[in-house]
């Protein structure tokens, strides 16, 4: 689970690997009221400052979940 969670994360520049096992701060945040039927929010994963990770997803245990960064192959 956590493998396909990095793919997601690594699409958009960003690797968690390197902070297995230390502590992150993590802020979420409530973006829109109807995303396809559902509420969306936005979470970042901060390291020493710095932002390590992030996604937009649905509270929903099937909903959706996307990378927040546009790259080049997106």
């Amino acid at each position: 689970m956590l493998e396909a969670y990095n793919r997601l994360q690594l699409a958009q520049g960003f690797d968690l690997r390197p902070y297995c096992g230390k502590e992150l701060e993590q802020y979420s945040y409530k973006a829109a009221e109807d995303y396809l039927g559902e509420t969306l929010y936005y979470t970042l994963y901060v390291y020493r400052g710095r932002i390590v990770g992030a996604d937009a997803h649905t509270a929903s245990l099937n909903g959706a979940m996307m990378g927040l960064l546009r790259t080049e192959e997106s």
